[in-house]
């Protein structure tokens, strides 16, 4: 297993990992886990900076990988804005799209994943 490929499926995990915290705080209010899951999705949007950054020996990987950072980003946003906004119309629709952005994001690093997998 290649280093990028290790990174990629860092990545995974910790996309995973975000997702299994969000859920638990969507059913529980614990500020040690709301801290978790906001250094971690940092963790993720520094690690897609470095991604990208290595991932200069294919365009479309690249691409992907810009890609990636701005989801994680744009989902960063709307995961401050339910901190942020107390509006009931926010705190009812805006997590499905919270989850199907983190969704989005694992999708994009498996096929990142299987680019990679036919190059080599």
């Amino acid at each position: 297993m290649d280093k990028y490929e290790r990174f990629l499926w860092l990545l995974s995990f910790l996309v995973v990992l975000q997702m299994l915290t969000g859920f638990y705080l969507s059913m529980y209010n614990s500020h040690y886990v709301l801290y978790f899951h906001a250094i971690t999705g940092v963790l993720i949007f520094i690690l897609s900076i470095i991604l990208m950054a290595i991932s200069n020996f294919n365009n479309r990987l690249k691409r992907l990988a810009l890609v990636n950072m701005f989801l994680i980003l744009f989902t960063g946003i709307i995961g401050i804005g339910f901190l942020l906004i107390k509006f009931n119309f926010y705190s009812i629709y805006a997590p499905y799209i919270h989850y199907l952005l983190a969704i989005g994001i694992l999708s994009n690093y498996a096929v990142m994943l299987g680019i990679f997998r036919t190059l080599n």
